[in-house]
């Protein structure tokens, strides 16, 4: 059994959860009526070509944890922890809850203040509560990721229905959805941050493929690797350097243009462009009134 490894920072984190994953019911989630997440404010559906469900479920479970987390990971996701687990791999279901904090930063800077909780340091990271139930013999799981424990005015919940691909049972594909909503009942949701939320979804849930890619393949590659080194080291009696650089697998690309930039210009760009169309509008409703008064005077001088 593979070992997990938490550290101080861990426990700290864990403790000051533990009131409130204590109150937490797991099993099923409640559908998304029942749970009052309102309308789906995005989607994306995405394959995952080479990674069977068993081994994604394994990688979310052990591998994008504290210490074990890639790099790339952690630039977004501050802090992953598995707080509970109910079942095994064997069981018919297995249910697992994670203490999941998120970097302020990706949130646009438009809504911070809405999203996240200010303390005299800045925005505190958003606390979410991660739950997955499983079912490992049918091949398909659900996940609900919220941002409610962060005490914020408005709550962002991410939803994901994985499953085992009916194209290739070595493969997985993944559903995500993205729910916004007001804390307070009848509350309005800023105007925008649908759009701007949107294409932080879209962003992150790209980049979050790619990381578990890149992490699935070189695992895969160091195995090979390490199969290939053996087996030429026995009838060779040396290491083919040769198929080792071979499967080595290159790092992940980091983006060109960071995420807080590229939203401050899209969010500046839809406001150049709705001001250009209000005045478009103006313009036309000038000229209408201009025409209605010319077609006026002809019907006067007409009579």
């Amino acid at each position: 059994a593979q070992e997990q490894v938490f550290t101080c920072g861990d426990i700290c984190t864990a403790a000051a959860h533990d009131e409130e994953t204590e109150q937490v019911f797991l099993g099923p989630l409640p559908d998304e009526l029942s749970a009052g997440l309102g309308p789906i404010r995005s989607q994306l559906k995405r394959n995952m070509p080479g990674i069977g469900f068993t081994q994604l479920l394994e990688m979310a479970r052990t591998k994008f944890v504290n210490r074990q987390a890639p790099p790339e990971f952690l630039q977004v996701v501050r802090s992953r922890v598995l707080s509970r687990q109910v079942g095994g791999s064997t069981d018919a279901s297995q249910d697992l809850l994670f203490l999941t904090e998120v970097v302020p930063e990706l949130v646009p800077a438009a809504y911070q203040a809405q999203v996240c909780v200010r303390s005299q340091a800045g925005f505190q990271p958003l606390r979410c509560q991660e739950q997955w139930h499983v079912l490992p013999g049918e091949g398909r799981a659900e996940a609900e990721i919220s941002s409610e424990p962060s005490g914020a005015d408005l709550i962002v919940v991410l939803r994901l229905h994985i499953s085992t691909s009916s194209d290739d049972p070595n493969s997985c594909e993944v559903d995500s959805k993205l729910y916004l909503r007001p804390r307070e009942l009848g509350g309005m949701l800023p105007r925008g941050i649908v759009e701007d939320m949107m294409q932080v979804h879209h962003r992150a849930c790209e980049n979050l493929r790619s990381v578990v890619l890149a992490q699935a393949s070189q695992a895969s590659g160091t195995s090979r690797g390490s199969f290939s080194r053996s087996a030429n080291e026995a009838s060779n009696g040396a290491p083919d350097t040769a198929q080792a650089g071979a499967s080595r697998v290159q790092p992940f690309p980091k983006a060109e243009v960071p995420l807080q930039a590229t939203l401050e210009k899209r969010v500046s760009s839809r406001a150049d462009d709705e001001a250009k169309a209000w005045e478009k509008s103006l313009d036309e409703a000038k000229r209408a009134e201009s025409v209605d008064k010319d077609l006026l005077l002809k019907v006067a001088e007409a009579i």
